[in-house]
């Protein structure tokens, strides 16, 4: 049995957290079960929760780069 290089493991396990790091993933059914309506419904929902998260990371980051006056 085929065993993969721990090397290939550890960069799976990295680019997973950082995927998770991105936003949360999306809810609901597997795309290729949706209507053309439903997914781009879906897709709206998305950018909007990844636009409110982009703006709360900006804002702490920017918050923790600022110094206090």
């Amino acid at each position: 049995m085929h065993r993969p290089h721990p090397y290939a493991v550890a960069l799976r396990l990295i680019a997973q957290g950082n995927n998770l790091s991105l936003g949360p993933p999306l809810d609901g059914p597997y795309p290729d079960r949706l209507t053309f309506e439903q997914d781009i419904d879906q897709m709206k929902q998305w950018i909007r929760r990844r636009l409110k998260w982009l703006d709360a990371e900006i804002e702490r980051r920017t918050a923790a780069e600022t110094p206090v006056q």
